[in-house]
């Protein structure tokens, strides 16, 4: 639980954010990072209540500090106790933009902060033939808060993203079956399916090991054919297809092969970029589509 605090008449009141609460969804138009905060207000003295008439929360990256949604809400909230313990869900619209600006600065978890305006109507108590009342209002008082808090990277990936709604990766869709590749295009979609999972948790090594793997029986049947050694059945259709369109897969079949060893190559042992990945993985996406179509 994250904690911070912020005080009215010299009364400190308390605000906190559990951060495996909160969560994400989607109505089909609109992504919602979905936030319950919790209070904590005291009255300020005996004679003093108030009414915290509304609360407004800013939601921010941590770094660099960038303003992804804003809430306001009408709480509505009487505190004529000693202590009031209550709480509201700030549901934050998070479109493609904040999500996208998101994916490209978190590194590992996701660092956020509130800002957390409370504008409260202060009031006055007084003994009343045995009972108490109030005199009145006393005027308005604005006061703020920041409360930060992480949400975990296995957390934010496998849950709050997915239910956002968000596709983080793949910008074109590919068709999900191949009339001629049958069981192998099967095995293809798998393997690409998990370079797009490993790119989205930011393990970009596996990211292009999957990558590579998608071509691996393209390539071995590439290879049959340029040796007029029989193909296997599913890709028969290469066999079929004219020159130019063979030579332009296979050239670029090879230029992605050995882009995508290159970390395995003696002397080039590091690991691939952010950018690196995501380029081999839009490569083959396109060579993927193309061959998708391919009648």
């Amino acid at each position: 639980m994250e904690k911070t605090s912020f005080s009215i008449l010299s009364k400190v009141q308390d605000v906190k954010i559990t951060p495996t609460q909160i969560t994400g969804s989607n109505d089909g138009l609109r992504s919602f990072l979905n936030v319950f905060i919790s209070f904590t207000f005291r009255k300020p003295s005996i004679e003093t209540v108030f009414d915290v008439v509304s609360l407004s929360a800013k939601l921010k990256f941590q770094n660099p500090n960038v303003l992804l949604a804003e809430k306001d809400v009408l709480a509505g909230i009487t505190v004529n106790r000693d202590e009031c313990e209550t709480g509201e869900w700030f549901n934050f619209v998070l479109d493609d933009k904040a999500i996208t600006a998101i994916e490209k600065y978190r590194k590992d978890d996701v660092l956020f902060n509130i800002e957390l305006t409370v504008l409260a109507l202060m009031k006055t108590e007084v003994n009343f033939a045995n009972s108490r009342m109030i005199r009145g209002a006393d005027g308005m008082i604005k006061e703020t808060a920041r409360l930060y808090f992480p949400i975990p990277k296995s957390m934010w990936v496998e849950k709050i993203l997915f239910a956002l709604g968000h596709q983080s990766l793949r910008l074109i869709e590919i068709p999900l079956t191949h009339r001629t590749l049958k069981e192998a295009y099967a095995d293809i979609v798998f393997e690409f399916t998990k370079a797009e999972e490993y790119f989205n948790q930011k393990d970009y090594n596996k990211c292009v090991a999957h990558c590579r793997h998608t071509l691996d029986a393209l390539t071995r049947n590439l290879k049959k054919i340029k040796e007029q050694v029989p193909s296997e059945t599913a890709f028969k259709w290469l066999e079929n297809i004219d020159t130019a369109t063979f030579n332009w897969i296979d050239e670029l079949n090879k230029s992605n092969a050995a882009l995508t060893s290159k970390t395995h190559h003696s002397g080039h042992k590091r690991d691939f970029s952010m950018q690196e990945a995501e380029s081999i993985y839009l490569v083959i996406l396109g060579l993927l589509n193309f061959i998708a179509h391919i009648k």
